[in-house]
């Protein structure tokens, strides 16, 4: 009796063993587009999926957050690293990434003080998941005060502030990384180093300000050249360039700090300076008359005095 009741278990498993073996994967489908609308009394985001997933969603604090996880699935290329920013009091931006090769996660940074309730649903045809973010009333509002014309500069109205342009995009430039060290100080910190922490504390502060958006031309320790930190500003269309520099002085007692801006000085001391940090440049001689020309014609100088 024990022996037939082996086999018969034995059977059992042969059995279904290649069954198992030919179940089909589940593919995973693409979330090819990310969608979001501003109503007036909610905000809807929309995650185009095409076909059902499972999803799970959850929030987080410090700094608040919603998220939501999509499984079998895989961002179109044109999303990669992609962030929305949305222009209400509530809600900052919305991040997409790939989080495992596996998972989509779609990230809401928000304001949790300022939001009543939310609520994620799915929907058919095509399958979408849609995240409702409802804020709280807001006080009624006193009349608001019309729009102030911008001050002029120490030599007057440049054509920026005539037109009343702002600054939304910002470029910050970590000087020196790589093969360039920058400055070393005698317990072996490196200048680099210290520039690239300061860059990203300065990109996290000036992204709650909720107006600006932040780009950095290196987030670690790689080289590059001069040139291409500029042409990375002009790509991204930047409203701001800011290079961060930590210099050194053989005078320990020295202290403060020092800006320089698209000019020509006859301070030897300053001429030294832009020496060293430009040392690194690949232009040569025949350059000058074209890079002096493009210094002199600049119509942006008066905005960089100002901001120095």
């Amino acid at each position: 009796m024990v022996k037939r009741t082996t086999w018969l278990a034995i059977g059992w498993i042969l059995f279904v063993s290649p069954i198992l073996a030919k179940t089909p994967p589940l593919h995973q489908v693409e979330v090819y587009n990310v969608r979001s609308y501003t109503h007036p009394s909610y905000t809807r985001i929309v995650i185009d999926v095409g076909r059902l997933r499972e999803y799970i969603f959850n929030e987080l604090k410090s700094p608040d957050r919603v998220y939501i996880d999509v499984f079998q699935a895989k961002l179109n290329p044109i999303l990669h690293g992609k962030t929305i920013y949305v222009n209400n009091p509530y809600i900052h931006r919305i991040r997409i990434a790939q989080k495992t090769p596996q998972t989509v996660r779609v990230v809401v940074d928000l304001n949790f003080k300022q939001i009543k309730r939310y609520e994620v649903f799915p929907l058919p045809d095509p399958f979408r998941i849609v995240l409702d973010i409802y804020p709280r009333p807001q006080e009624k509002a006193s009349p608001e005060t019309p729009p102030q014309p911008a001050r002029p500069t120490k030599n007057g109205y440049t054509l920026a502030r005539q037109l009343g342009l702002g600054v939304h995009r910002i470029v910050l430039d970590p000087g020196h990384g790589g093969r360039d060290p920058g400055c070393i100080g005698r317990s072996g910190l490196k200048e680099k180093d210290v520039v690239l922490d300061i860059c990203l504390r300065l990109k996290k502060l000036l992204e709650t300000k909720n107006q600006f958006e932040v780009i950095l031309t290196r987030e670690s320790d790689i080289f590059i050249p001069l040139e291409n930190r500029t042409i990375i500003a002009n790509q991204k269309r930047a409203d701001l360039y800011i290079s961060i520099h930590a210099n050194a002085n053989p005078n320990r007692k020295k202290r403060g700090v020092m800006s320089f801006y698209l000019n020509f000085s006859p301070d030897p001391t300053v001429n030294a300076i832009a020496a060293r940090e430009n040392a690194t440049s690949s232009k040569n001689i025949g350059k000058m008359k074209e890079i002096i020309l493009k210094i002199d014609q600049n119509s942006k100088i008066k905005e960089s005095q100002e901001l120095s």
